[in-house]
């Protein structure tokens, strides 16, 4: 008995099957929305880029999620969020800015911002 215990202590032996971690699915959860929410910024970053940096890759942010999927091995329903998010985003970016003018450039500071923001979260772990 004292041997299981201290093996459970010290975890040579996983915790009993039923004694789910709540902080970390927690943590998890919290990961898969923000992956969806950056792939949402990044969907109307990459419009509004388009519109305001034309002399510019105006395919940065698209490649940029594509090469997030694959490096976060997202479950398969949040790698559909994500590209669904990303999608809206730029049909609604598209829909109310058809050219870069003060409100294009003022969403794509804010956008870029709340990007910003949310990748220093998804880093934040692997400091």
């Amino acid at each position: 008995m004292k041997a299981l215990l201290a093996a459970l202590l010290f975890g040579l032996v996983p915790a009993p099957a039923g004694g789910r971690v709540p902080e970390a699915e927690e943590a998890f959860a919290a990961r898969q929305a923000d992956l969806v929410s950056l792939a949402g910024s990044l969907g109307t970053l990459h419009r509004l880029r388009q519109l305001c940096d034309e002399g510019e890759d105006p395919d940065l942010f698209r490649t940029r999620l594509m090469a997030l999927i694959p490096l976060e091995v997202p479950v398969a329903a949040t790698r559909a969020e994500m590209i669904a998010a990303f999608n809206a985003a730029y049909r609604e970016a598209s829909q109310e800015h058809a050219i870069c003018g003060p409100e294009a450039e003022a969403l794509y500071a804010e956008e870029g911002e709340r990007a910003l923001a949310v990748t220093e979260r998804l880093y934040a772990p692997f400091r």
